[in-house]
């Protein structure tokens, strides 16, 4: 039987609500899922929600720990934080205590730095593609549901 963890369990039943009105949803002993709908849902409402569980695969949770011990030694990630000892306290101590809520708290705080990033020698600059998918692939490698857009921000909201 596939086990889900609370947020995976959430994620599914969020996701299938977003498409039909439902009680809930039970994991079944062969893996599978079954979908309580509630009577008001249509049957296109149904047939959408059923094929969203059909393809479903939970993801992993999101290793926190993991991600804050490795993007702390990353170099971009240290030249950017080193900007504002006050704000990457900040981020910090969000990260250690991460949320969905939290988590769009420490996007408009991280934009605020890399939009005035300066390299080692203090010339502004912004982040290089390759900068960016170093610190993406930190974020993919953890499970950790955000990336940074082509300009080096997170998005907000």
């Amino acid at each position: 039987m596939t086990t889900l963890t609370p947020n995976q369990a959430q994620t599914l039943h969020s996701a299938i609500e977003a498409i039909a009105p439902i009680y809930g949803v039970a994991s079944l002993a062969d893996g599978s899922y079954r979908v309580d709908f509630t009577p008001d849902a249509t049957t296109q409402q149904q047939s959408d929600a059923q094929a969203l569980v059909d393809s479903w695969t939970p993801l992993a949770d999101p290793d926190w720990d993991g991600f804050r011990a490795v993007i702390l030694l990353n170099t971009t990630a240290e030249a950017i934080l080193n900007q504002s000892p006050v704000i990457a306290s900040t981020i910090v101590s969000l990260w250690a205590r991460m949320t969905p809520e939290a988590l769009q708290q420490v996007a408009p705080l991280w934009n605020q730095l890399a939009e005035r990033y300066t390299d080692p020698n203090g010339a502004n600059q912004t982040l290089t593609q390759g900068e960016i998918d170093a610190l993406n692939a930190i974020a993919t490698a953890n499970s950790i549901p955000v990336s940074l857009d082509s300009d080096g921000l997170m998005p907000v909201g």
